[in-house]
């Protein structure tokens, strides 16, 4: 916070230099247009008059706006000095942004691409354990030895129909399908197969 503060400040207090010469610039082209005035006016008074105090007048007229001339000058040079400066200090900046944003392009795809194997896999090992899942469900619904087997997740698909409102209560919201509640409403597949096992299983005598 200090650091931003301190920059704040400085962008404040730190004056841009083309800017600063720019006005410059422009205060030296007043002072030679009034020099220049002078001089014009001056001579012609120097070449009305024999007195020798208007050709000094005239004398030191033409040295200031000869002054003012290389001011003029000189403000330019450097004007153009800090524009062709700055043009490269731009340049250089935009080269390194470029450079930069590379470099979070190599992160981010190489990122990604973990990123998508691990889902991969992932999907991989799920759909594995969700065969199992199916396998056992047959052999349950094969060897179940009572009629009532409503809540136990023995009905054709309703495995399938779980899962996928497992997998967007885990935050694939593409897996939703038609569940309009809100994946906070979601049973997920576990408790419901414990909860089914749980019916099955009530019914076995004692």
């Amino acid at each position: 916070m200090l650091k931003k503060l301190s920059r704040a400040v400085a962008d404040v207090v730190t004056p841009d230099p083309l800017e600063s010469l720019h006005s410059k610039l422009s205060a030296a082209r007043t002072v030679l247009t009034g020099a220049e005035a002078s001089f014009d006016a001056a001579a012609v008074t120097a070449e009305l008059s024999d007195d020798p105090a208007a050709a000094d007048a005239r004398d030191v007229a033409g040295r200031d706006a000869a002054k003012a001339r290389g001011r003029v000058r000189q403000l330019e040079g450097a004007l153009r000095a800090a524009e062709a400066d700055a043009a490269r200090r731009a340049k250089d900046a935009a080269a390194a942004d470029v450079a930069r944003r590379w470099g979070e392009l190599d992160r981010h795809a190489a990122a990604r691409l973990r990123a998508a194997r691990d889902y991969e896999a992932a999907i991989a090992a799920a759909a594995e354990a969700l065969a199992r899942v199916e396998d056992a469900t047959a052999a349950i619904y094969a060897a179940v030895p009572v009629a009532d087997t409503d809540g136990a997740l023995l009905r054709q698909g309703i495995i399938a129909s779980v899962a996928r409102l497992t997998a967007h209560k885990a935050g694939m919201s593409w897996a939703q399908g038609a569940w309009p509640w809100g994946a906070d409403t979601i049973e997920t597949l576990v408790p419901r197969i414990e909860a089914g096992n749980a019916r099955l299983f009530a019914q076995r005598p004692k």
